[in-house]
């Protein structure tokens, strides 16, 4: 098993057309009749394979006609002084919003620029996602006792951010003091939305008074998960992706132009943990030649434990 092992690109046989393997950024070669991808539809299409080699319509922007990335966001990282009981933190996730219209709400913040976004109000911000790891976690309390943490999501396209992509310094690892500023001025309006709509949690009322607290922006999932534009979950769930001729006879494990090469994911089904879960299912049926991708789930259910 090889990790921080990145991928250059996937080796194709220039003569059968076959995947013959993957080259890792390193210059080594590693042979294989058969390759896996997990890095997307987009980045396989345009950043793994030869130029032109597997055509897909794709925009970058939000179009109604071609497949684009979904959206992004801002993530807040919260680690707080005393334990779920004390603090009385939610053991479910949860999930703020201001409306019942989700496609407006996801509409309405896309067409917001930065500057709009630095200036709303915090109840004007949806689609917050709340949730508590530590709570999930039955040895928590016995490893970090007094200790507890929480997870905050809100949609935030990459436009927002784009202008400091090339901004990154090294020596201080930052894209600036504005990215700062910016980006810590929207957690704080994340904060206070939580703080608001969690009454009965014993939460500092803003994030200066936190123990610990840190903010990725749709550059940070960008750069560590090498999605296209930041998006959280591959493809962008609209009509264009779910047409027939897209969803099945191109979202699917199988890259007909690469025999040998699979693809699995979200972008091979729905978005989200089980989508990407089941999509694995999918190009494990695939690549094993079953008929019927439930059989191997029924056929690891009946093994032995080793327990």
């Amino acid at each position: 098993m090889l990790v921080s092992a990145p991928v250059d690109h996937v080796l194709v046989d220039e003569h059968t057309g076959k995947v013959k393997g993957v080259k890792m950024q390193d210059g080594v070669n590693i042979e294989s009749n058969i390759v896996v991808s997990d890095a997307g539809l987009v980045n396989t299409a345009t950043n793994l394979l030869p130029e032109g080699l597997i055509n897909i319509d794709f925009a970058a922007e939000d179009s109604p006609t071609l497949l684009h990335p979904g959206t992004s966001g801002l993530a807040l990282f919260v680690g707080l002084e005393g334990n779920a009981e004390s603090l009385n933190l939610p053991r479910s996730n949860v999930f703020i919003h201001s409306s019942n219209d989700l496609s407006e709400t996801n509409r309405r913040t896309e067409r917001l620029s930065l500057d709009d976004a630095l200036e709303l109000n915090p109840n004007d911000l949806d689609a917050i996602f709340v949730s508590c790891p530590s709570t999930k976690d039955s040895s928590w309390a016995m490893r970090h006792p007094k200790k507890s943490t929480l997870e905050i999501f809100t949609q935030a396209p990459y436009h927002w951010f784009e202008k400091f992509e090339q901004n990154y310094d090294k020596s201080i690892k930052s894209h600036g003091p504005e990215y700062e500023s910016a980006k810590t001025r929207i957690a704080e309006k994340m904060w206070t939305r939580v703080v608001q709509s969690l009454p009965t949690a014993k939460l500092p009322k803003t994030l200066g008074l936190v123990d610990h607290y840190e903010v990725g922006s749709p550059i940070s999932f960008s750069h560590y998960y090498k999605s296209q534009r930041g998006a959280f979950f591959g493809l962008d769930h609209d009509l264009k992706r779910f047409e027939p001729k897209t969803f099945f006879l191109r979202l699917r494990p199988e890259v007909p132009e690469v025999p040998g090469l699979y693809l699995t994911g979200q972008d091979i089904l729905t978005d989200g943990m089980c989508g990407a879960m089941m999509g694995g299912l999918l190009c494990a049926q695939k690549v094993l030649g079953v008929s019927n991708p439930m059989s191997l789930l029924c056929k690891y259910n009946k093994e032995p434990s080793s327990t």
